[in-house]
């Protein structure tokens, strides 16, 4: 008998976004790949029906595991209630059949289970799936089998998610209470009495048993009367994941029974309710899911052939969010962006490639209005994801900006940004700040070099000029609390490359960075003029003077567990616990950084806040302002409907209706679209849709 060991489940932390949908119907939708194996055991094959959303992906995953008591049931029979919304959602999802009672005895169904998962992971991208996504789902005993493979996860079988429609959870209690093996239990056990081994069986089969910190996030969904697993056993199971610390959200659908073919009947919305939950939990790796409103091809295949013709087209005062695909190809242009909440997403990080060859010093001889960086922001909220910024000036050391801006709360992921010149990363837009995770970054001095407020997190640095005085810069200088923040990140160079320094004051926090042996013993340190060596003059005490107006409040530079290879330096030793505040390492977060001002890595979206009903429409009023994608429209309580008209950009959604809005909004039907915060932040953030 083969059976997984309890193990601490870890939860993947990423700010990610989900497409969100209140689905109401209850018509099932057809698989699009039926009966794929996913695994043998014996002469029996494994099958499994998947649905693959359509677009690029990659798309949150659910495995769902159907009921029966153990001996019967079907992957597309009782559970197929959940695949419509599930589609409309966007997520992959792979309905399965597993080995039954009385031919298979337990816990060859379990087994069968963590199979799934094991082969889920491994042909994710087959299917368009992200595997640190994945939810796993079940009803009745599939529930059992779900919340039990959960609880016994190792780490080629733990998941992100766990939802249990109407589970048996204490299978000991429930016997106790039937007064003897249920005839399903008799069948999956091979006996009829309970004894010493039954009992050991019944406990082994228990998700209750095996409760623990650091188990994912559960949602439970029950109807009150129902008469085939206790309510009560189903609240006894979420006080025990509560008493551990685990997440864990509960549904009732009242009055409704065990049947879940029945509930429409009780309350539709649960279905909305279960997806707004994956949305919240899960999240997306990265907005690919989300459909572009403009694409940019080389080819001619899309809206427009260059970056720059597709950024004119958006009005000057836009106010929703705005997705630019561009496919791979090389865009040999600068590019500006004065319009805010634009978002440019790669087709592929290394094919997607915006290239050209720009030296300041040219740019000061000859300028244009584009700017004097291959990108140049001058909105706000402007995100850059998944593609490759290159000034191809070819000069090691003067200047040569690959991304320059003020735009303000700027987000820049997965993505290459590169230059034989200073001043690589340049952005200056010091009111809130900006967010950078997973770039790759070449250049000469201060080659990243932000004001204000900076989180970058697990990047890599290499400093191209052996000659060059620093590789990161900051000015902090308008605000004592203005600091940049790395996580994660690794530096390299070529000669005895120097990490940093700064003109006016600034503040550096450096947390779980590396550091190659080719790094000098140098701390980071203010300019003093002159730089090179070179006799001092007048001139250059004038300007040491003048910078001391700005260095303020003295050198600020802290570290947690950093480390350079060929043995650490005294200088970055560990002195968090001596930073404004004394914050834990824990505690420097994004959201800390930006002083609870922005949180570019939260995941949830913005909720509805009140409802009003007008003799000819609607309006729906968010916590912060929302882009609609598509067309949603209400679904009101009356069997009538309500029809987006406006408001995209704003925080208030208005909906036309019929006369018959005063009886109430039951739901919202995206019709495959989405409504998302229009602010920029790492993922995008779709609404949560739960009616207040």
């Amino acid at each position: 008998m083969r059976t997984e060991t309890t193990r601490a489940g870890t939860l993947r932390k990423s700010i990610h976004a989900f497409i969100l949908i209140a689905a109401l119907s209850g018509r099932a939708v057809a698989a699009d790949k039926s009966d794929v194996e996913y695994g043998r055991a014996g002469d029996e094959s494994l099958r499994l029906d998947a649905h693959v959303p359509d677009g690029p992906g990659p798309f949150p995953m659910v495995v769902i595991v159907h009921g029966g008591g153990w001996s019967g049931g079907d992957k597309h029979k009782d559970i197929s209630v959940l695949f419509e919304p599930l589609s409309k959602a966007n997520f992959t999802w792979f309905s399965i059949n597993y080995r039954l009672a009385p031919t298979n005895h337990w816990p060859a169904c379990l087994e069968d289970v963590q199979t799934a998962i094991r082969w889920v992971k491994a042909h994710a991208a087959e299917y368009k799936g992200d595997p640190q996504h994945l939810a796993l789902l079940g009803y009745s005993a599939g529930g059992q089998l779900a919340c039990l493979a959960a609880v016994l996860a190792k780490e080629d079988t733990q998941i992100q998610a766990v939802v249990g429609f109407s589970p048996p959870t204490d299978m000991v209690a429930d016997t106790e209470h039937r007064g003897g093996l249920s005839k399903s239990l008799q069948m999956l056990f091979g006996r009829e009495t309970v004894d010493e081994q039954t009992r050991a069986l019944l406990k082994e089969m228990s998700p209750i048993n095996f409760v623990k910190p650091g188990l994912p996030p559960f949602l439970l969904i029950q109807g009150d009367a129902d008469k085939t697993v206790p309510y009560e056993q189903t609240l006894h199971f979420q006080a025990k994941l509560k008493e551990n610390n685990v997440p864990c959200e509960l549904v009732t659908v009242k009055g409704a029974p065990h049947r879940i073919t029945e509930w429409d009947k009780f309350d539709p919305g649960y279905k909305e309710k279960l997806v707004a939950w994956l949305g919240r939990t899960l999240g997306l790796a990265t907005s690919a899911a989300i459909k572009p409103d403009i694409t940019v091809a080389r080819d001619g295949s899309g809206d427009f052939k260059t970056i720059q013709e597709a950024v004119a087209s958006i009005p000057r005062d836009n106010r929703q969010r705005i997705i630019v695909s561009i496919k791979d190809g090389v865009y040999h242009e600068k590019v500006r962006i004065d319009p805010d909440f634009i978002t440019f997403r790669g087709q592929s990080r290394g094919g997607t490639r915006i290239e050209f060859p720009q030296g300041t010093d040219e740019f000061t001889n000859h300028p244009d209005d584009i700017g004097r960086a291959v990108i140049n922001i001058g909105g706000n909220d402007f995100v850059l994801e998944n593609l490759t910024v290159k000034n191809t000036q070819g000069v090691i050391g003067p200047h040569a900006f690959a991304i320059s801006g003020r735009g303000d709360r700027t987000v820049i992921v997965d993505c290459d940004v590169l230059s034989d010149g200073a001043d690589t990363l340049a952005l200056w837009g010091d009111r809130t700040g900006s967010y950078q995770a997973r770039l790759n970054i070449r250049g000469s001095v201060d080659f990243v070099c932000p004001r204000g407020w900076c989180y970058m997190t697990d990047c890599t640095f290499y400093e191209v000029n052996p000659a060059a005085h620093a590789s990161i810069w900051h000015d902090g200088a308008r605000d004592k609390d203005m600091k940049f923040v790395l996580r994660r990140c690794s530096f390299d160079g070529a000669g005895n490359w120097i990490l940093a320094r700064h003109h006016h004051d600034a503040q550096f926090f450096l947390l779980d960075c590396n550091f190659t042996k080719a790094m000098t013993n140098r701390a980071p340190y203010r300019v003093i003029y002159p730089i090179a060596g070179d006799p001092p003059r007048e001139s250059d005490a004038r300007r040491n003077r003048d910078l001391d107006a700005s260095n303020l409040w003295g050198e600020r530079a802290y570290y947690y567990d950093c480390h350079r290879d060929g043995g650490d330096y005294p200088w970055f030793a560990d002195n968090l616990s001596s930073a404004p505040g004394a914050p834990t390492p824990d505690q420097v977060t994004a959201a800390w950084t930006f002083a609870g001002r922005w949180d570019p890595e939260r995941r949830s979206g913005p909720t509805i806040q009140k409802i009003t009903s007008q003799a000819d429409h609607i309006e729906m009023v968010f916590n912060e302002n929302v882009t609609v994608k598509g067309k949603p429209r209400l679904i009101l309580k009356s069997g009538g409907s309500g029809d987006y008209a406006s408001g995209s950009g704003s925080n208030a959604l208005v909906f036309t209706s019929s006369g018959a809005a005063q009886s109430g909004v039951a739901g919202v039907d995206l019709q495959g679209g989405n409504i998302i915060a229009t602010e920029a932040a790492a993922t995008i953030r779709v609404a949560d849709l739960t009616l207040p």
